[in-house]
């Protein structure tokens, strides 16, 4: 009884492992032929494309570049593309120290402007202050239009001016500051809540050339602060402006 379920269980183990690799793996899906319209003449042609071997364009070059002889074909991709680099275009630190000179550096500005007081801060440290504590006559000694001016590179202040606008003829001290400025610097403009009492339309203009695009919608008691770059301006403008403070002190 023993032997016969033995050799009963030979053919059926020998059977079901063998047929699972027959004809599964070796048979090939057949592909019927495109079908096209028997009136339209359809060439077809085989094309077997021989793809390029690492020898052929070595294991480094891109398609259609020349061997580096200085690259090794071990090296790995990142130690080719640093031989390719070096050997191919040398460094020169010269010009690479100028750009590293000429990079322009980043700033972080912030404002903060309340009923008591007026700071700016660079990169967390305070460049300008102005106490606006109230006096005997109810006068708040930050009102006004506050400028500063920074280096662009070092951040440092290079100006610091207030100018009460609140008064009648002060907004043309603040446009003749602001046309003065040099290309490029970094200014900061704050306007208190009272600085655009008399804030004359010469002083507007200039606010606008500088990146003020919506000084003209300041309410009355709305605080206001700008920061940007000083732009470069045509000759005439300088000029114009030039004769035009001029002959606005002549009148006072």
């Amino acid at each position: 009884m023993w032997v016969w379920a033995w050799v009963w269980a030979w053919p059926w183990t020998s059977h079901a492992t063998a047929t699972p690799l027959t004809g599964f793996f070796q048979q090939h899906p057949h592909l019927p032929p495109p079908h096209h319209d028997p009136k339209v003449g359809v060439a077809y042609q085989e094309h077997h494309a021989t793809p390029a071997t690492p020898a052929s364009l070595g294991a480094h070059a891109p398609r259609g570049h020349a061997r580096n002889s200085l690259v090794r074909d071990h090296f790995l991709t990142k130690w080719r593309k640093i031989a390719e680099n070096h050997s191919l275009h040398p460094m020169n630190f010269t010009a690479l120290k100028i750009i590293r000179e000429k990079k322009v550096k980043t700033f972080h500005m912030q404002v903060s402007v309340t009923k008591d007081s007026l700071q700016v801060f660079r990169d967390h440290v305070q460049v300008y202050h102005k106490d606006g504590s109230p006096t005997p006559l109810n006068f708040l000694p930050h009102a006004g239009v506050h400028v500063v001016v920074m280096h662009p590179q070092r951040g440092d202040v290079m100006l610091a001016r207030q100018f009460l606008t609140h008064q009648p003829s002060e907004h043309k001290n603040l446009a003749s500051c602001l046309a003065s400025l040099s290309p490029g610097r970094i200014v900061v403009v704050v306007a208190v809540p009272e600085a655009v009492a008399f804030l004359g339309q010469n002083a507007i203009r200039e606010l606008e050339v500088i990146g003020a695009s919506r000084i003209r919608n300041l309410a009355y008691n709305e605080a206001w602060a700008l920061i940007s770059h000083t732009p470069s301006r045509p000759p005439s403008d300088t000029e114009h402006l030039t004769n035009t403070t001029a002959t606005n002190k002549k009148k006072d």
